[in-house]
């Protein structure tokens, strides 16, 4: 098992419980814990992205596996050399823009809706 899909797996966990939590909380008790939701949001895109990486890892993803079928056989190696060159321009592209929203919410001194924590480096 990778480390990434352990962490995948707990967070998975802490969220159930949390909403679980949560839900009590609101329907049981009339009282509402208003920072799960954020916090359910925060750890809901962690665990995506590490799934993504595990999944990338073991060649899992559907794309992958769509795409391997419909392929012939012969073309396939070609297929992987042209997807890397887009995969690489893809990320490039995600890492200039992410860093862009990250200096832009450094600058205006962002901070999370519920817990009030900052988005700083």
């Amino acid at each position: 098992m990778l480390i990434e899909e352990l962490v995948v797996a707990i967070l998975i966990i802490v969220m159930v419980l949390m909403v679980t939590a949560q839900v009590l909380s609101r329907y049981v008790f009339h009282t509402s814990l208003s920072h799960t939701e954020e916090l359910v949001r925060y750890l809901f895109v962690w665990a995506t992205f590490l799934g993504i990486a595990a999944a990338a890892y073991r060649n899992r993803h559907l794309s992958i596996a769509l795409s391997q079928n419909l392929i012939p056989s012969r073309y396939l190696r070609l297929a992987g050399w042209a997807a890397a060159p887009g995969a690489l321009l893809f990320a490039i592209t995600i890492i200039f823009f992410g860093v862009r929203v990250v200096l832009l919410q450094v600058e205006t001194r962002q901070t999370t809706a519920a817990l009030g924590m900052p988005f700083r480096l």
